[in-house]
């Protein structure tokens, strides 16, 4: 314990009292004794009943001095004075909402001496503040059972309220109410003697004008919410999408929801909406048909022969065999067995279609059952069923052989140029038969266009630089022509760089899309020998391996596995 100085008070005799409005603490001296330190009065005033106080050391100073200013003038007084040394303060409480009012925290800064909330003085002050909806007692409860043991002046943030957000509305809905002819029932006919006609799949759904083919179920508001004050938040129905346009059909015009068609014929699955076609029905396309060109659909129950040609600018749907033939489409192609060419004789397998003596083109999709030497272009994907043998894809958005349900699917020998994936059962064969696949076939393009438009916006940007100095020096000049001039020269030059930025960015994401988009799967066995190019990479696959994806990074080629396959 430290020794007194002499005439120094000892904290025993230090007296401490609370005013009468209980706001604050004072010390208690009289004139007739010494001066005490301020170390004194602060040890007296911890250990003291008000230690909880906040201790207000620049007022102890102040009253110290004018203790020893009064003992100075009157050195025999003994008058009694009280100075305040402390401030006794009940805890406060601090609002904060968020700014959708969704949200209330209560900001408690505990008392110094005095009192800390209880639940029902917070739940009063909540209530004088308006708050109303969503009070979370039970965060409530929490603070106020450890609010005794927290120390004088800490600060703690608890969660007062909650409201309810109101849910977003429900979008539109589109419903077929005919079916379309790529999802009718292939159900076999059966003949009157009892026998079954597995050749005859039905009849295909027709429709003639004013027949309803799409509804539109109309987008509707869902649940409200409500804020901490206890005010509604209105749920707000997202607005209606419109019909996407289509061949053969409008929107009805007495009800803005439905739409019908507008001539007869048979009703298409074309992406989210329904086409009426008008459709051709062939039995087989062969010497007795000749080639057919048709402005529309095309579909043909049996063959389409050796030499033939189909081009039509609808879809073509063929239920048996395509021998030798060209098939061209400016819908989708959807082949029921196989095509089937053959090779004629060159070096180099990728050289010209005529290498090739089945040829099919489709700015939609392709499916078939088996290709086996065709030369093929696709717009949309490429679905082969069961068999790819070598065969040469110009292009395709993506392209499926089998899949993960189908394991056993082949792709062997050819070349296959596709803008996004590839997803095959069986790639190559245990004989090595040589394969080649062109990932992500738009990449140079895009990398080329990106750096194009980013020389152009340099170039405008260092104009748009120049021009803001010819601006300043004709405005110092007071050359009202000149600065009229080249203000609206910065003003176009600006927007022409703002379109070129959004172009940029755009074509950027693009960029990035399709690199996350571009990936090789096997979902059953991969055998070596096959060639995989992504745009500057070239990688020749080495080992044997099952059920992988293989994906290009910075570093080049990388496999992993495919889990649960």
């Amino acid at each position: 314990m430290r020794s007194l100085v002499e005439g120094e008070v000892s904290t025993e005799q230090l007296v401490f009292e609370l005013t009468e409005d209980k706001k604050f603490v004072e010390l208690v001296l009289s004139l007739s004794a010494s001066a005490p330190s301020l170390a004194s009065i602060l040890s007296a005033f911890n250990e003291s009943e008000f230690s909880a106080c906040l201790f207000r050391e620049d007022l102890v100073n102040q009253s110290l001095a004018e203790f020893k200013a009064k003992k100075d003038l009157a050195p025999n007084a003994t008058d009694v004075m009280r100075y305040r040394v402390a401030d006794r303060k009940s805890a406060t409480l601090h609002l904060e909402v968020s700014s959708d009012r969704l949200n209330a925290s209560l900001v408690i800064t505990s008392a110094f001496g005095g009192n800390n909330p209880n639940e029902k003085v917070i739940l009063a002050y909540l209530k004088k503040q308006g708050i109303k909806e969503g009070i979370q007692l039970k965060e409530i409860k929490d603070y106020c059972a450890q609010a005794s043991e927290m120390t004088p002046g800490a600060q703690i943030t608890i969660v007062a309220a909650k409201g309810r957000a109101a849910k977003k509305g429900i979008p539109c809905e589109f419903k077929w109410t005919v079916t379309p002819f790529q999802d009718r029932e292939l159900k076999p006919v059966q003949r009157e003697d009892g026998t079954t006609d597995m050749y005859d799949l039905g009849e295909i759904e027709t429709v003639s004008p004013g027949d309803v083919v799409m509804e539109r179920i109309p987008a509707r508001k869902s649940d409200d919410g409500v804020n901490v004050y206890g005010e509604p938040i209105f749920s707000i129905a997202p607005p209606n999408i419109a019909f996407s346009t289509a061949e053969g059909v409008e929107v009805s015009p007495d009800n803005p929801n439905l739409l019908i068609a507008t001539r007869s014929g048979v009703p298409m699955r074309a992406r989210n909406v329904i086409r009426v076609d008008d459709i051709l029905v062939l039995d087989t396309v062969d010497l007795t048909t000749g080639h057919i060109e048709f402005d529309g659909t095309v579909m043909i129950k049996g063959a389409v022969r050796d030499g033939l040609k189909v081009n039509v600018t609808g879809d073509i749907h063929v239920r048996d065999l395509v021998e030798s033939a060209e098939l061209i489409a400016g819908g989708n192609i959807l082949v029921k067995q196989g095509i089937l060419g053959r090779k004629v004789e060159s070096e180099d397998v990728r050289q010209h279609d005529s290498s090739f003596t089945a040829i099919v083109e489709a700015q939609g999709d392709i499916e078939a059952s088996y290709l086996q030497y065709v030369s093929i272009k696709a717009g949309g994907k490429i679905t082969v069923k069961d068999q790819l043998l070598n065969c040469l894809v110009h292009d395709c958005e993506e392209l499926i052989v089998g899949g993960p349900t189908k394991r056993k699917a082949k792709l062997v020998g050819g070349h296959y140029s596709v803008r996004r994936s590839v997803g095959v059962g069986i790639l190559g064969s245990d004989s090595y038969v040589t394969a080649e696949i062109e990932l992500g076939k738009d990449v140079a393009r895009l990398k080329s266009e990106i750096e194009e438009i980013k020389n152009t916006l340099l170039e405008k940007q260092d104009s748009l630089a120049r021009c803001t100095v010819q601006l300043e020096k004709f405005e110092a000049k007071g050359d009202q022509n000149k600065v009229d001039h080249f203000t609206k020269t910065i003003a176009r030059i600006r927007e022409e760089a703002q379109n070129y930025k959004l172009q940029y960015e755009t074509l950027s994401q693009e960029y990035k899309d399709l690199v996350l988009q571009v990936s090789l799967s096997v979902y059953g066995e991969c055998y070596p020998g096959i060639q995989v190019r992504f745009g500057k990479f070239n990688a020749t696959l080495q080992e044997y391996s099952k059920a992988c994806r293989f994906k290009f990074t910075k570093m080049g080629l990388k496999k992993a596995p495919i889990k649960g396959a």
